[in-house]
């Protein structure tokens, strides 16, 4: 009796066991499903959000999507000090308070061995970064601008095949080329070692095309519309702080190359076709791939691309006729997720109707 009662007792305890299981078992996964859905409904919420403002989806963005974490706070680092703050704060003190006296050896240091240096040490910290993801893009249009400023100085001038002067079109027209093909030459190997990189924008231009077109056209209008508002302002179009010029160094060269034919050429070839490319893979990709954070990449791309323009003439004063585009270009950039096709578009037709401009006037 003894014997039947403990089996009974002991079958009970196994069924309460089981039970009490099944209904701890029950409640988890209640609680987890509760968990879940709460989840997935905040990230949709933060996917409809962003679609709002995003361009089309590709099916290249599942396997190779631009990820804004990408660098390491160190990388970001180094780019910001050796290639955006430095040079910028030397050319302006040398603008403003040596009145733009020249030290050669200082300004190739600054402006070029700086940079050189700050990427010679980001590939020795984090090499997949830098060339697997296409990092190193930020500094190729500097540095192959050097390369082809060596070469060109080395060979063509020593050799006289151009005379290097200021006011020669031809040498100012051949110059510009032999920078841009040496630029062009960075951009293929960045594009070469970075899949993910060719990979959208090979998917981008089979797939896209009216995405491509619609965004384009929008942010053109947009830039047209902010540049009459920036001309209409006095302060912008009337004060020069440096000199009685009109137009920055930068565009002064630009618009000499309207002269002659071959100026022509090469400046129609050079800004329409290969500096939206080289400047897009490099200011844009590199750059934001470099900075962790989209908005931080916002902020270096929108200071540093408009700096460029004017740093090596240390005119300044100039700087606001390359804000409205500086300011766009990095926008559209995290509006299309990190697409650098459709930059390289509105860089582009934004170069065109600046030529064009350029003749009319």
């Amino acid at each position: 009796m003894k014997q039947s009662l403990y089996g009974f007792n002991k079958k009970s305890i196994q069924i309460n066991v089981s039970q009490n299981n099944n209904i701890t078992r029950k409640i988890n996964v209640n609680e987890t499903d509760k968990i879940n859905e709460y989840n997935l409904q905040k990230t949709l919420k933060k996917v409809t959000f962003i679609d709002k403002f995003t361009s089309k989806a590709l099916t290249s963005d599942e396997n190779y999507s631009f990820n804004f974490k990408t660098a390491k706070w160190s990388l970001t680092i180094i780019y910001i000090v050796s290639f955006i703050a430095i040079p910028i704060l030397y050319s302006i003190i040398k603008s403003y308070a040596f009145h733009n006296k020249s030290n050669d050896f200082l300004d190739i240091f600054i402006y070029y061995l700086l940079p050189i240096l700050g990427l010679i040490v980001s590939l020795a910290i984090d090499n997949q970064t830098m060339i697997r993801k296409g990092g190193w893009a930020a500094y190729t249009h500097c540095i192959f601008g050097f390369i082809s400023m060596i070469f060109a100085s080395i060979f063509l001038i020593s050799t006289k095949l151009i005379s290097g002067k200021s006011d020669d079109v031809n040498s100012i027209a051949t110059m510009f080329l032999i920078q841009q093909l040496f630029q062009l030459i960075g951009s293929i190997l960045v594009i070469t070692f970075c899949k993910s990189l060719r990979a959208r924008i090979i998917a981008t231009i089979k797939g896209a095309k009216l995405d491509l077109i619609t965004w384009i056209t929008i942010f053109l209008v947009i830039g047209t519309v902010l540049n009459v508002l920036i001309n209409l302002i006095p302060q912008f179009t009337s004060t020069n702080l440096l000199t009685d010029n009109d137009t920055s160094k930068n565009q002064d060269n630009l618009n000499l190359l309207m002269k002659t034919p071959y100026g022509i050429f090469s400046l129609i070839l050079g800004t329409i076709f290969i500096a939206p490319l080289n400047e897009e893979i490099s200011y844009r990709h590199g750059t934001f791939t470099i900075v962790r954070y989209r908005w931080l990449g916002y902020v270096a791309s929108l200071i540093y691309f408009p700096s460029m323009h004017v740093m090596d003439g240390g005119d300044w004063n100039h700087i606001v006729g390359y804000l409205a585009i500086g300011a766009l270009l990095p926008l559209l950039f995290v509006m299309t997720r990190g697409n650098v096709t459709y930059t390289i578009g509105l860089h582009a037709f934004s170069n065109i109707l600046a030529t064009a401009t350029g003749f009319i006037k």
